[in-house]
């Protein structure tokens, strides 16, 4: 049976409303509902004894004048697949999930994405960027806390940290950063960083005062330390500062960061990189007032390794 009509007699939908959904990701439940194209790549893991794989069907997505093409994304008990159509088991790219050194979680509005970055069975470092529409996040979102738990090294049960302070000075970042913890994980320092403008032209008198043409050096954005993995959670910087729409996360575990790298532009803007074990970095920036605090988050991170 046509996969597209197999979609519509499962989900009870109209060919109009299908229409609407063409774009949404699928959670994939067994064999004859893979389309044929990936069967040839699913087929090796069905098995009586094991359950189904965990495989979500991403349609091929055009916003913004880009286009995305359609993959399958399938996680197993020890690895990740990201697999172009036609591809079999042996030419797909796998990510095992004990190599995974970085997620990237990227949602505005309709239009989300989740990155990854990892090391392959030859220590090569490879990554995969799929991309799809925000409706159906929560099947990617079930993807990135299972590989996160997979790096977690004995979590026990603390007292929830209090972000009430916090939500008082940004209430959106106190709730992402709340709401993106997992139970067991504890929240050891957090590090916030509102935007940081420069304008062409800036009036001022007793009566007020405004800026001109503004342009955002850096976006609001947070770090956050717990026992497990440092937290980046950022505003998308591709808007302007007055579209602060959804939100970048990037989750890092604590074991696969090399090394921190801390350095100073002419305008005294810190640069804080944290080098992953791929060579991979992820790089944020503060004001100079905040370098204590960056100082003492290196410290905390090379004491928990």
């Amino acid at each position: 049976m046509n996969f597209l009509k197999r979609l519509i007699i499962r989900d009870s939908i109209t060919p109009f409303e299908l229409q609407n959904k063409k774009n949404w990701s699928v959670l994939l439940n067994q064999l004859d509902e893979v389309p044929i194209e990936y069967k040839d790549f699913v087929a090796p893991f069905v098995k009586e004894d094991k359950p189904f794989p965990y495989c979500v069907f991403t349609p091929s997505y055009d916003v913004f004048s880009s286009h995305s093409t359609e993959k399958l994304v399938c996680l197993t008990a020890d690895a990740l697949y990201v697999v172009s159509k036609n591809a079999t088991l042996d030419k797909s790219l796998k990510f095992a999930v004990n190599q995974i050194q970085h997620i990237q979680f990227r949602s505005v509005l309709l239009d989300s994405n989740l990155a990854v970055y990892g090391i392959d069975d030859h220590g090569d470092a490879i990554s995969a960027e799929v991309r799809f529409n925000t409706v159906s996040d929560s099947l990617f979102k079930k993807i990135i806390k299972n590989i996160r738990q997979n790096s977690f090294i004995g979590t026990k049960t603390f007292e929830p940290y209090s972000f009430d302070e916090f939500r008082t000075e940004n209430f959106k970042f106190a709730n992402l950063a709340q709401h993106c913890l997992i139970t067991g994980e504890k929240v050891i320092q957090i590090i916030w960083q509102p935007e940081l403008l420069h304008s062409l032209f800036h009036l001022h008198n007793d009566l007020f005062s405004h800026y001109f043409f503004p342009r955002r050096v850096f976006p609001n954005h947070l770090l956050m330390l717990t026992d497990q993995e440092l937290i980046h959670i950022s505003e998308d910087n591709q808007y302007s500062h007055a579209d602060q729409y959804g939100a970048r996360w990037d989750y890092v575990p604590l074991k696969k960061i090399k090394k921190t790298i801390k350095t100073r532009d002419q305008d005294g803007i810190i640069t804080l990189s944290i080098e992953l074990s791929d060579q991979h970095r992820l790089e944020t920036r503060f004001l100079p007032t905040l370098e204590k605090e960056l100082d003492h988050l290196v410290k905390t991170i090379n004491q928990l390794q």
